[in-house]
């Protein structure tokens, strides 16, 4: 599993962490995919948050979320979790890393 995004954007990289420039709003859809179907479960704003720490604000999560909803690739919850709907295409984020 790789996080797809432009070499460009990586400024650093290791086993345990990437630094790079802060994902476009498409890029962050495919990593925020990416989190939930790593966890296999309904999500809140603030735990996908703490994947991506300083990398998106709660607020671009949330819009982001939003997005997914409206395509159908995300369930939103009454409770404000979110979960991936079977079928959504986005390769996942890499497990064990967070990203700033």
């Amino acid at each position: 599993m790789r996080l797809e995004t432009a070499p460009s954007r990586v400024i650093y990289e290791d086993d345990d962490i990437v630094v790079m420039i802060a994902p476009h709003e498409d890029e962050l859809e495919g990593i925020i995919v990416g989190i939930l179907r790593e966890n296999g479960r309904a999500m809140t704003v603030r735990e996908i948050h703490s994947y991506l720490e300083a990398t998106a604000s709660e607020e671009k999560i949330r819009r982001t979320l939003y997005r997914l909803v409206r395509r159908g690739m995300v369930k939103q919850y009454h409770d404000g979790r979110y979960e991936l709907l079977e079928g959504a295409s986005r390769e996942p984020a890499l497990p064990g890393r967070k990203y700033f």
